[in-house]
């Protein structure tokens, strides 16, 4: 096999997001790279089944969030904004207001997780 765990995964999970979202105003242009992902797949990944048929997920939840307030986050993230907004713990009854500086940090620690703050 040509390519790593983390290729196979980022593939796998493009081509998912991307063709159920591919109903919209960037409905073609979505197409066309969810075809060249699978592709990709079917070039790396030799075999009788089909990549995406012999690999399957899918998501336990996805929270999304009113228009204004995505755009607002997504203002920040890109902009390098600070970003205010009331944070309520799920274990204690009070909100706090919190200010932060949302950015991506890369590879923490020995563990190598990627951290994203917003």
């Amino acid at each position: 096999m040509g390519i790593s765990q983390e290729e196979l995964l980022a593939l796998l999970i493009s081509r998912k997001l991307i063709s159920e979202a591919s109903a919209g105003a960037l409905a073609d242009e979505l197409e066309h790279i969810s075809q060249r992902l699978g592709s990709l797949l079917a070039v790396n990944l030799p075999g009788r089944a089909k990549p995406e048929e012999a690999f399957s997920f899918r998501w336990k939840s996805i929270s999304l969030t009113d228009p204004l307030t995505f755009k607002i986050v997504t203002s920040a993230l890109l902009q390098g904004n600070l970003l205010t907004f009331r944070y309520s713990s799920p274990t204690a009854i009070d909100s706090t207001i919190r200010t932060v500086e949302p950015h991506h940090r890369g590879k923490r620690g020995e563990e190598g997780r990627s951290l994203l703050s917003c």
